[in-house]
């Protein structure tokens, strides 16, 4: 298993817990991120890089993500805490809004 690999299987194994997350691996086209995520109803794709470049079809598929709205995020070592938290936060957020929603809806009732 490759550093990439690994990466990618660590974040997965983390994040599954407050987002829902989709492999692409095989089933994939060429270029698609490694891993489609949606946290708090928003749209990720994220691309694990350990060393390598992302190649030109792969910054396609990410321009393509960023320009209908979408949030696209090459991970490596360098930044995986940072974007592991972030997300986490975004979803901790969202958490946040709908208990505080559902406490004022009890309370008018």
């Amino acid at each position: 298993m490759n550093n990439e690999t690994k990466l990618q299987a660590k974040f997965i194994k983390a994040a599954k817990e407050f987002c829902y997350i989709v492999r692409t691996g095989v089933t994939g086209e060429a270029g698609d991120p490694d891993v489609f995520a949606c946290v708090a109803g928003k749209f990720y794709g994220l691309e694990f890089k350990d060393g390598s470049k992302v190649s030109d079809i792969q910054q396609y598929k990410l321009d393509a993500i960023r320009k209908n709205g979408g949030t696209a995020i090459v991970v490596t070592s360098k930044n995986y805490d940072e974007v592991l938290l972030d997300l986490k936060a975004e979803s901790d957020y969202l958490f946040f809004l709908e208990s505080t929603r559902r406490r004022q809806c009890n309370n008018q009732q």
